[in-house]
């Protein structure tokens, strides 16, 4: 007679298998196509120029490598391939497939997917240099909790979950999974106010083997404050608190929208953490206003302190004013964060990079 602990113990594991199994699928399936732009639509009235539909599929190879860019790119970098065209664009693409064509009556309607050369694409990135990033995250647990005419709702009748694979943003170098809900999960993850920073989600995650997690509060009850999150990645913390314009007539769409900035926010953030530098970008030409010598050789000193800083070089230097160049390891947003802490800011316009120094 089989002991009928045997048996709950053997479904548990199972379950883990088609756990993990499903994530191995949904991970393969999000990341190694990262460079393939597939089912995109194009629809424009028909001519009878010779060049009609080639112009066309110029058009979608553009409209493809903008979106893989959007996919790939920080934030900061996304204005230096605005002005670039299909022609520089063409010699990147390993493969076209026309999936569909039809004509109905006056408006011609093509059906594609393109999939781009990894390693060209890489190079093109690099000889512009352009930061960005293909590498892929670990998986992070989504903790929802919804809050709703003072009740709260984290397992069963949940907006978040509902809504979650229903935006309009979709996540390709961060890939988010929910607990299974279970008896386990339910007594693991408890909370008595509206404050996300004392939850405790580590006995889960341990349960699932995985360290990355991100615990979102929405509550419907409020005006102010409505949303917050707190994303733990890569050992990292990052949390934020905001206010979005509370729409009771269509909770659903009001839910989509924090999911949006949610998600579109965690990917920015692995970007930022996962750059690839390339030699180009290995060092930053700079501009700074200064007040005197004294001013620039104390400004010169904080920046050579700095432990991601390896080397300055002075390019020019006038009564009010310096451009310099250091050479870096490390990720931008590393420079940043650890200038901030001695009164350095830098920024990058369109044309430079620029440091204000407050002594």
């Amino acid at each position: 007679m089989i002991n009928n602990y045997n048996i709950k113990h053997y479904i548990k594991n199972i379950k883990k298998v088609i756990f993990f199994l499903f994530f191995f699928i949904v991970a393969s399936n999000s990341y190694s196509d990262v460079y393939n732009i597939e089912n995109q639509i194009l629809k424009e009235k028909w001519n009878n120029s010779k060049n009609f539909r080639e112009d066309l599929i110029n058009k979608a190879i553009l409209n493809s490598f903008k979106e893989l860019s959007f996919r790939l790119l920080i934030d900061n970098e996304k204005w230096k391939i605005r002005n670039i065209e299909s022609t520089n664009i063409k010699p990147l693409v390993s493969k076209i497939s026309i999936l569909e064509e039809k004509k109905i009556k006056s408006e011609y309607e093509v059906k594609l997917s393109i999939f781009f050369d990894k390693e060209k694409v890489k190079s093109f990135y690099n000889k512009r240099n352009i930061i960005f990033t293909d590498v892929a995250s670990l998986p992070v647990m989504v903790f929802p909790i919804l809050k709703n005419n003072n009740n709260y709702y984290i397992w069963d009748d949940n907006l978040i979950i509902k809504n979650w694979n229903n935006t309009n943003y979709k996540n390709y170098l961060v890939d988010f999974m929910f607990p299974e809900g279970d008896l386990f999960d339910r007594k693991n993850l408890s909370f008595s106010e509206l404050d996300i920073n004392k939850i405790n989600e580590q006995n889960i995650l341990k349960r699932y083997g995985l360290n990355n997690s991100l615990i979102i509060l929405i509550n419907l009850d409020s005006e102010e404050n409505n949303a917050m999150y707190k994303l733990n990645l890569s050992n990292s913390v990052y949390s934020q608190k905001f206010s979005k314009k509370l729409n009771i007539s269509n909770k659903n769409k009001f839910v989509n929208n924090i999911i949006d900035e949610i998600k579109l926010s965690a990917e920015n953030i692995w970007k930022n953490k996962n750059i690839i530098l390339t030699t180009s970008a290995q060092s930053i030409i700079f501009v700074s206003k200064i007040k005197s010598l004294t001013n620039l050789n104390s400004l010169r000193d904080v920046i050579l302190q700095n432990k991601f800083i390896n080397k300055i070089d002075d390019i020019e230097i006038s009564s009010n004013f310096y451009r310099g160049k250091f050479y870096f390891s490390g990720s931008i947003n590393d420079i940043k964060k650890s200038l901030e802490d001695s009164k350095v800011f830098i920024k990058e316009d369109l044309e430079n990079w620029i440091i204000t120094y407050n002594e």
